[in-house]
């Protein structure tokens, strides 16, 4: 005998009488739609009654629109509010901006294709959700761009999203470090479809464009030496204390990455939140 599936249930707020996305779901064994409505206190309704795992909503709806709704249910249901994906005729880059910023998985413009709401979905089902809450990851995000660019990789740079995702993963996992081509790289592969010498390489070159010349790096060394004998004086003596952070003070303006190689040596990072740390007080100045 074989296993059932079950079906994930959808509902859509959507007071159009086209129904070309029911017929596609309610035609497949993965999905089902559980209840339609046009009406904004009908959807929320209906939502906390019936608990659908989607609900794909358009924004202009009678009584109260998209945004309201998704606040109400995300107001009573909290973590048990469904993946709501918005479908319509508004494209304003404002509309866009508010559904994902209050929560929204997607913000697709009609008309939109079924195979490719089906895509939206799927991989919001797929997506790995951490513990932390979806600001938590957004903060997150935005917080490695940040130091991203504050250590100069800048977006374009090829194998940007590669070390993004390592990072991230870091963040996670900070064990993952110690198995960076057993598990670290194919992790990365997986998700991006690739494999993971593709991954290697792509973070080799993204990092490789940050190397220091060898004329810089005997400048920097001539540099040190000229601060070490300013402040040994007539006494000759220096501590490696002093030696370490003008070693760092020099490093800086050259190359913040390899700052922050060399303080997570000269530092003795016993954890990844030493290193972060250290990046977030490079990132602030």
């Amino acid at each position: 005998m074989e296993k059932e599936i079950k079906k994930r249930k959808i509902y859509i707020a959507d007071g159009s009488e086209d129904d070309v996305l029911e017929r596609y779901f309610n035609e497949s064994d993965k999905w089902a739609i559980i209840g339609k409505s046009g009406n904004g206190q009908t959807v929320v309704n209906d939502v906390l009654s019936l608990k659908p795992d989607f609900l794909i909503m358009e924004v202009m709806l009678s009584g109260m629109d998209g945004f309201m709704v998704m606040e109400k249910l995300k107001s009573e249901m909290k973590a048990n509010c469904p993946k709501i994906i918005f479908i319509s005729n508004l494209s304003h880059s404002g509309f866009v901006s508010k559904a994902i910023k209050e929560g929204a998985g997607y913000f697709m413009v009609k008309p939109v294709m079924p195979q490719n709401l089906e895509e939206r979905m799927l991989d919001l089902l797929n997506t790995k959700m951490e513990n932390s809450s979806l600001a938590n990851d957004k903060q997150l995000d935005e917080k490695i761009s940040n130091i991203f660019i504050s250590i100069g990789i800048p977006a374009h740079i090829k194998g940007y999203q590669f070390l993004r995702e390592a990072v991230k993963l870091a963040v996670e996992e900070p064990e993952i470090i110690g198995s960076i081509t057993k598990k670290l790289y194919p992790t990365i592969a997986e998700k991006f479809e690739t494999s993971s010498s593709k991954v290697e390489r792509g973070i080799r070159q993204c990092t490789e464009k940050l190397s220091i010349s060898q004329d810089e790096i005997e400048e920097i060394l001539r540099r040190i030496e000229d601060s070490i004998c300013e402040m040994a004086g007539t006494s000759n003596t220096v501590t490696s204390q002093q030696v370490g952070e003008e070693t760092l003070r020099q490093l800086y303006p050259v190359s913040r990455v390899a700052y922050v190689r060399f303080a997570s040596v000269y530092r003795a990072f016993d954890d990844l939140d030493q290193f972060i740390e250290e990046i977030e007080k490079l990132a602030s100045r």
